[in-house]
């Protein structure tokens, strides 16, 4: 897998963390990369101690229009790595 493609998540002027997208191949078009059926990853890296499993839950909740369970699984082996 390569590096397609990062960028760095700011609140105010603290940076928060760096988060990578990783694809078997690189490519620009987000409806074909968000469509593939085909291995890929994110890789965050968190760079900031404000960051906190209750701050991540609190994003989920946001991102998700407050409907988690469809991604309970996923969510509860990343919120691990917090306890």
């Amino acid at each position: 897998m390569q590096l397609n493609g990062a960028g760095v998540r700011k609140k105010i002027w603290v940076s928060i963390y760096v988060g990578g997208l990783y694809l078997t191949a690189k490519s620009s078009d987000s409806e074909y990369i968000i469509a593939a059926d085909q291995p890929m990853a994110l890789k965050l890296h968190i760079v900031s101690g404000l960051v906190s499993g209750e701050a991540m839950e609190e994003g989920f909740e946001k991102a998700t229009g407050g409907n988690t369970t469809p991604l309970a699984e996923p969510i509860e082996a990343f919120m691990a790595v917090f306890r």
